[in-house]
């Protein structure tokens, strides 16, 4: 169900008004799908020599997907009222596309939304344990590559990598941390100096923690402020 275009937005829900099971594949299989499109049209642009600027070719797109009961119906007054979605799991989804830009990725959800999706479905990577503004839970976030068995070689790379990096900065193995997000930063996806990448982010928090007395109970979750 498309609810609304918000300047260059485009906010989406699934499984209302017919309600079906499979309402978590549905959106992560149209995120893909889109991205894919995307590269398809500027392949075609590419192609289309002098028709397109540069910041055309160049073009991206964020997408985040969050699961769970939500309000949907007709909301508004007797002046404006539209059939649309509210309440927290559909702010998440918002956190989560803004917060892509943060991590400098393109495809943001949760472990539970692509748990309830298949999780043997897709080609993903554990991203951060982030609690929210606004929100006070935290929530294990997952960067999306594509359907399984079908994303780039170098793709696998970085994920076995960066799961690695993860498994002993949890652990406060902050010198093998270090050398696992050095080897997965090779293969980001977006690799240039000036652009951020979740490898340099925590090659970053590593150089931060390994001066600092942590507490015992720390986890490693990390609260975002902004929208």
């Amino acid at each position: 169900t498309l609810d609304k275009y918000e300047g260059d937005a485009i906010l989406a829900f699934f499984g209302a008004p017919v309600y079906y099971e499979d309402h978590a594949r549905q959106a992560i299989d149209t995120g893909i799908d889109l991205h894919q499109n995307l590269i398809s049209l500027k392949k075609k642009w590419k192609n289309e020599k002098n028709k397109w600027p540069d910041d055309v070719l160049k073009m991206n797109m964020r997408i985040g997907i969050n699961t769970g009961e939500m309000v949907t119906g007709n909301m508004g007054s007797k002046l404006h009222m539209n059939y649309t979605m509210m309440g927290s799991v559909v702010n998440l989804a918002s956190r989560l596309e803004s917060s892509a830009k943060y991590y400098g990725i393109y495809f943001h959800t949760t472990y539970h939304t692509i748990k309830d999706a298949g999780i043997d479905r897709y080609e993903w990577r554990y991203i951060d344990r982030v609690i929210f503004k606004g929100l006070t839970e935290s929530n294990q976030t997952i960067e999306v590559f594509g359907y399984k068995g079908r994303v780039d070689k170098d793709i696998n790379k970085l994920i076995k990598n960066f799961h690695m990096g993860l498994d002993c900065y949890y652990e406060k193995k902050w010198d093998d941390a270090l050398n696992f997000f050095e080897k997965s930063n090779k293969y980001e996806t977006i690799s240039n100096k000036n652009n951020i990448n979740p490898s340099k982010i925590f090659i970053s928090r590593i150089q931060e923690n390994k001066n600092k007395e942590l507490p015992s109970n720390w986890n490693g979750v990390v609260s975002l402020d902004e929208k």
